[in-house]
């Protein structure tokens, strides 16, 4: 077995080993059965598709689709050796003479980014020898997929016990802490995974069926005993499409979503030191300080606030998604909103020729506005409510951009238009424009904002992720990009998870 490299692991460091223990040493257990459990769990007997997986060392697989002879099993991809294919064991116990099963592995397939990102810890065994009697559990489709916070797994491997090693499968049914695009973190402070678990299966049944969920990656590594803080298991469907189904039909991989690879490479890949850049700033103003602020958010105005009163920190913030967009991801993110930069005065007009101006001349009254929920509201509003019309800061910025910007916005707030169906004025200095209203005597202006005013749709807020739901320039949101799950799983993750975490081979 290949020691893994210290990659970083989202909130996590891997290492590569317990203490005066090398990988190679955990992996070449002795032969013998044992009836204790996983750490704390429990023999299986049923989940006779999760297999012992042997190639100089050992882990867990899970066969997941049967052909005729030809079989294909789900692994880690940390658990592949170049010079040993190896073989797997079905059986409950896979000491000598006791397994049922033997498969000789014939190719085998690592996720092509797993070497840049550990978090994309997947690998596919391609075997001979199956039959129409071979056990086989069905990898998770993205639309099977439904796993949140608080979901049970039921973690099966041939992995090490609390009383070390161990040649029987044990199971145990342990929680989701956190979910991402890319990986579950799980909670097994009562005992689960451990070494010699890796490449075995987290499952879930959804609608009836039992699917594999998770690939069993690593677990943290700073508590005593070994085992039992926090693990986690590669998220099956992120690379579903992508890698698996190619890997399994002989066609080529497919790149990953921008989503699933963004969260790979800032969890543990390319950018993960730009997220420990972060992390490490605890100064006033610092990344920290951002992150804490934007954890407390639930308005775009309240996230905007955050980034003008912590520029340092947002800089740093920043500087995980420039990683991502332009070295780790720069293939898979093209367009995406999380690549565009947030606008350097809070606010993007509508009007790109206007949007220049208004940061060139009204950029303080545009932070200001930013910062004011009221304001924020007035200016992406498809139509201004009168409470627009007495909020201090939204006529401030009306009021520069009407003296300052007429040319660059396209004239000055409409009046309306002159006939029933006529389109308003201008549009002018409002991002929807302000055409006259809507009567018999100028028509439908106000409803449909006017001359050139454009029409901007709300904002998404869930959970501190902010993106515009329509209108021009979709791509580039006001201010802060998809927070990937850092500010909720910040601080108060900080203390209890930043701590090394091992592969479990």
């Amino acid at each position: 077995m290949r020691k893994l490299a210290c990659f970083g692991f989202g909130l996590f460091v891997m290492a590569c080993g317990p203490e005066g223990e090398s990988v190679g040493d955990l992996m070449d257990e002795p032969v013998g059965a044992r009836s204790d459990a996983i750490v704390n769990g429990s023999p299986d007997t049923t989940h006779q598709a999760v297999v012992s997986y042997h190639m100089g060392g050992k882990c867990s697989a899970t066969i997941i689709e049967v052909q005729g002879d030809t079989g294909w099993a789900l692994t880690a991809a940390h658990c592949l050796k170049s010079n040993n294919k190896g073989e797997l064991r079905q059986g409950n116990s896979h000491a000598k003479n006791q397994w049922d099963v033997k498969y000789p592995v014939t190719k085998t397939y690592e996720h092509p980014a797993w070497t840049q990102s550990g978090a994309l810890d997947f690998a596919v065994l391609e075997f001979s020898g199956a039959t129409a009697s071979t056990p086989m559990i069905e990898a998770m489709p993205p639309a099977k997929d439904s796993i949140n916070k608080g979901h049970k797994l039921d973690v099966v491997g041939y992995g090490q016990t609390e009383n070390n090693n161990n040649t029987l499968r044990n199971h145990k049914l342990l929680s989701v802490e956190e979910p991402s695009a890319v990986r579950f973190l799980i909670n097994q402070k009562t005992g689960g995974m451990c070494f010699g678990d890796s490449g075995g299966a987290a499952l879930f049944t959804t609608g009836g069926t039992e699917y594999v969920a998770g690939v069993n990656s690593a677990v943290t590594g700073d508590s005593r005993p070994a085992c039992s803080s926090y693990a986690i298991a590669a998220r099956v469907s992120a690379v579903f499409d992508s890698f698996i189904e190619p890997a399994i039909n002989g066609t080529p991989y497919l790149p990953e979503s921008c989503d699933v690879c963004s969260d790979a490479h800032i969890k543990n890949g390319l950018c993960s030191s730009k997220l420990g850049a972060c992390w490490d700033d605890e100064s006033a103003g610092g990344c920290v300080s951002f992150l804490q602020c934007l954890g407390g958010c639930f308005s775009a105005s309240c996230a905007m606030k955050c980034r003008i009163d912590n520029v340092a920190g947002a800089a740093l913030y920043d500087a995980i998604f420039a990683c991502v967009c332009n070295t780790a991801c720069a293939t898979e993110c093209v367009g995406d909103s999380k690549c565009e930069p947030p606008p350097t005065c809070g606010l993007t007009h509508p009007v790109e020729s206007c949007d220049g101006c208004m940061e060139a001349s009204c950029c303080d009254r545009a932070k200001a506005c930013a910062v004011d929920p009221e304001c924020f509201s007035c200016f992406y509003a498809v139509a201004p409510g009168s409470e627009c019309d007495s909020n201090a800061a939204y006529q401030d910025l009306r009021g520069c951009l009407s003296a300052t910007c007429v040319d660059s916005c396209g004239g000055s707030t409409g009046t309306g238009g002159g006939e029933t169906t006529g389109a308003g004025g201008a549009g002018g200095m409002d991002p929807v424009g302000m055409g006259g209203a809507a009567t018999a005597a100028n028509g439908t202006a106000a409803a449909t904002g006017g001359g050139s005013g454009i029409k901007r749709g709300g904002y998404v807020v869930s959970s501190c992720h902010y993106l515009p739901s329509n209108g021009r320039r979709s791509s580039r949101p006001w201010a802060i990009v998809s927070l990937l799950g850092l500010a909720l799983l910040g601080r108060r993750r900080r203390g209890a998870c930043r701590h090394a975490a091992r592969d479990l081979s």
